[in-house]
C-alpha cells in the first residue's frame, strides 16, 4: 500500500472480502455537505445518499452513521496466510482505511505509518482554473473511522 492514494471505500470491503472477518465498520461515522456539488457528485455514484440529501438545503452537514459489514468466518476459499501491509505517509484515504481496518481486526501486521490520520477528508471534485489552467479540488465528505 505504499505511495497508494487511496480509492472507493467499495474497493476496501471487496479487498477485505478475500480474508475472513467478524463484523466490522470501515467508518463510526461520515459527514457530508450538502451542496449542487455533492448532490451531484452522489447521484450517479450513490444513489442511496442523493436520494436522502436531494431535498435538503446547502450547507447543511449530512450525518451517515456506521455502515456495518457481516461476517464471512462461514465462507470458504477465504486466505488464512500470514499477511503483513506495508504503508507509508504517501498511503491515504482507502488505502489507509484497508490498512488500519486489516490491523484493528487482527487479520494483518501493518509496517510503518500511513499519511492519514483516523479522520479524513474524501469524496473530491476536480476543477480547472480558465485562464491559469491550475488544475485543484474540492472535497465535500469528512470520514471517521
Amino acid at each position: 500500500m505504499r505511495n497508494n492514494t487511496g480509492g472507493s471505500s467499495q474497493c476496501v470491503k471487496r479487498l477485505i472480502s478475500y480474508f475472513p472477518h467478524p463484523d466490522y465498520s470501515l467508518y463510526s461515522k461520515s459527514q457530508l455537505k450538502v451542496s449542487s456539488y455533492s448532490k451531484a457528485y452522489n447521484k450517479d455514484r450513490h444513489p442511496e445518499i442523493y436520494c436522502e440529501i436531494c431535498n435538503l438545503p446547502e450547507g447543511e452537514l449530512f450525518v451517515i452513521k456506521d455502515t456495518p459489514v457481516k461476517d464471512n468466518l462461514e465462507e470458504t476459499n477465504l486466505y488464512h496466510g500470514k499477511i503483513t501491509v506495508l504503508v507509508n505517509n504517501k498511503t491515504y484515504s482507502g488505502a489507509s482505511t484497508f490498512a488500519h481496518t486489516l490491523k484493528k481486526l487482527g487479520i494483518a501486521d501493518v509496517e510503518g505509518e500511513t499519511g492519514c490520520p483516523d479522520v479524513y477528508f474524501g469524496n473530491f471534485l476536480h476543477f480547472t482554473l480558465p485562464n491559469s489552467k491550475i488544475d485543484y479540488y474540492i472535497t465535500f465528505s469528512k470520514f471517521y473511522e
